[in-house]
C-alpha cells in the first residue's frame, strides 16, 4: 500500500508499507530522516521499518559515500552498525540507550520495548510523517517518489490536493482491529484510510488526516 499525493502537475509519494514474507515492512520521508540523522545530502541512502514474525520491531538504514558503506539496525534494546571502509568491515553492537543519547531521533522512531509477535498485537502504530499543502501542492519536499498512473494499484490509497489550501496532512500506517474504529484518527478532520487484511479480526491501514489551519 502506498499513500499517493494527486498535486496540479505530478502523482508523488513518500509512504508506503506492505506485508513481505510473513513481516510487515514500510519506508517513509527518505530526504527528512536523512537530516534527521544527520547524514550528508551527497550520500547514497535508504532507510525502512520492519515488524517481524517474532515482534523485534526495527529500523535499518544504509548510508554510502565512495569507499564508506555505513549499515545500521536498531531495535528495542540494542544497535548493530557495520562499517566497511576501503574493503575493511568493522562490526559494533552498542546498547540503545548509548545510541538514543547521541541520536535523539531513534527514540520518536522506535518503542523501547519488544513489540508481541505480529500474529498476536491487536494495535500498533507505525512512525508518522507531517506535512502542508497550499494552493493544491506540496510545500515541503520530504523525500518524495513520483509515480505515474498507470501504476497505481487498488491497494494504493490516492489523495487529491489539488483543491486543498492552508491544510496539514499526518500520513501513518497502524495494525488495529477491524471491528473498532481508528482510535487515532482526528477530531473534525477529514479521514482517508486503506486497508490490507492481516486476519479475520485485525488489519494493517495506512491514514491519511486532513487538518484545517486555524
Amino acid at each position: 500500500m502506498r499513500l499517493i499525493i494527486k498535486t496540479h502537475n505530478r502523482l508523488i509519494t513518500f509512504y508506503w508499507i506492505k506485508i513481505q514474507k510473513g513481516s510487515i515492512v514500510g519506508w517513509y520521508a527518505q530526504d527528512y530522516i536523512r537530516k534527521q540523522l544527520n547524514i550528508p545530502d551527497g550520500n547514497n541512502f535508504d532507510s525502512h521499518f520492519t515488524y517481524p514474525k517474532d515482534g523485534n520491531y526495527h529500523f535499518s538504514y544504509k548510508s554510502k559515500n565512495g569507499e564508506y558503506e555505513e549499515y545500521v539496525t536498531v531495535s528495542f534494546d540494542i544497535v548493530k552498525i557495520k562499517t566497511i571502509s576501503n574493503g575493511q568491515v568493522n562490526k559494533v553492537e552498542k546498547s540503545r540507550k548509548d545510541f538514543d543519547y547521541n541520536n535523539p531521533f531513534m527514540s520518536i522512531l522506535l518503542p523501547t520495548n519488544k513489540s508481541q509477535e505480529l500474529n498476536k498485537v491487536n494495535t500498533f502504530q507505525f512512525p508518522f510523517v507531517s506535512f502542508t499543502v497550499n494552493n493544491g501542492d506540496v510545500c515541503k519536499v520530504i523525500g518524495e517518489t513520483i509515480i505515474e498512473q498507470q501504476d497505481i494499484t487498488n491497494e494504493d490509497l490516492v489523495v487529491d490536493v489539488t483543491h486543498l489550501d492552508n491544510v496539514d496532512i499526518n500520513a501513518y500506517a497502524i495494525i488495529r482491529p477491524t471491528s473498532s474504529i481508528n482510535a487515532l484518527a482526528i477530531n473534525n478532520a477529514d479521514y482517508k484510510a486503506k486497508q490490507i487484511a492481516l486476519s479475520n479480526d485485525r488489519c494493517l491501514e495506512i491514514v491519511c488526516n486532513i487538518i484545517n489551519q486555524v
